[in-house]
């Protein structure tokens, strides 16, 4: 059990002076210290918090976009939106069938 000096006093071939703390193994002999008015009981330890305000930063309008270079209204190279023809396309004429065998030595060893 954790206790604290009253006063001074020897404890276990130790001089313990007012306000040192200290470890007593047994109960009895600790309930004995504290009857006599030698020692008391240390308090547990308290755990203190701390609150801090935090402020934010000022907080203003934004940066005007007065400056802001503004793009044409119809850029150039961009076709204009219709039902304009495509082209026809390109493809080729349909091959051989596939056979669905396939061909070819797979994997080693193999004839």
């Amino acid at each position: 059990m954790r206790l604290i000096a009253n006063r001074q006093f020897c404890y276990n071939h130790a001089v313990l002076t007012q306000g040192m703390a200290f470890d007593c193994a047994d109960s009895v002999e600790a309930g004995d210290l504290i009857e006599r008015g030698l020692a008391h009981k240390a308090d547990p330890p308290r755990v203190l918090y701390e609150k801090k305000v935090i402020e934010p930063p000022e907080v203003g309008p934004a940066v005007p976009f007065c400056d802001v270079p503004v793009p044409d209204a119809k850029p150039s190279g961009v076709a204009a939106a219709g039902g304009q023809v495509l082209p026809e396309p390109n493809v080729s004429e349909p091959g051989a069938a596939n056979s669905g065998r396939r061909r070819g030595r797979f994997g080693i060893g193999k004839k």
